[in-house]
């Protein structure tokens, strides 16, 4: 259903001529703008108006890279575990060998073992097999001969994706 094609609700108005679109807390013409985001209860304790709250609270970004880290160690070992676990299952089917990647959540297949051009081969995969992956022409001419592959999905997924490759690689290669 389009923005057209929605019931009106209430409040809803025919456009005017000279009508502004309404942005963020703007008000409609003729109306005050509310102060959405500020708390004024805070603002009456601490003495101070309308900010954009960077004065009052740290940045998110500081929060974020002062705070605890055990997530993040979490999440690097999870997407380790993902990578071998895929590199491990593609190094299983012929034609194809990988190594593990230094720190993206992406493998770089050698495919070269198939005898099959990186895009066509990335695009059988794709309409015939249903996994996606990348050419490794996209990165430049040195790229053919590989795949990527990303990691970033479940595991459940990624387990998927390597049973789909390998029966399409055996009746195909």
């Amino acid at each position: 259903m389009g923005i057209e094609d929605r019931p009106a609700e209430a409040g809803d108005r025919p456009a005017k001529a000279g009508d502004e679109p309404a942005l963020g807390n703007q008000a409609p013409a003729g109306e005050a703008p509310t102060s959405a985001g500020v708390d004024e209860d805070a603002e009456a304790s601490t003495g101070g108006g309308a900010t954009d709250g960077a004065e009052a609270q740290p940045s998110s970004a500081l929060a974020a890279l002062s705070g605890d880290q055990s997530a993040v160690g979490q999440m690097r070992a999870e997407f380790q575990r993902r990578s071998r676990a895929f590199v491990d299952g593609l190094n299983r089917i012929r034609g194809f060998s990988a190594r593990m990647p230094g720190g993206a959540f992406y493998v770089f297949a050698n495919i070269t073992g198939t005898g099959w051009p990186s895009k066509r081969l990335a695009n059988a995969l794709l309409e015939e097999g249903g996994v996606a992956a990348l050419s490794g022409t996209a990165f430049g001419s040195y790229g053919e001969g590989y795949l990527r592959f990303s990691v970033a999905n479940s595991m459940e997924n990624l387990m998927e994706a390597l049973k789909r490759i390998e029966v399409w690689a055996a009746a195909n290669l």
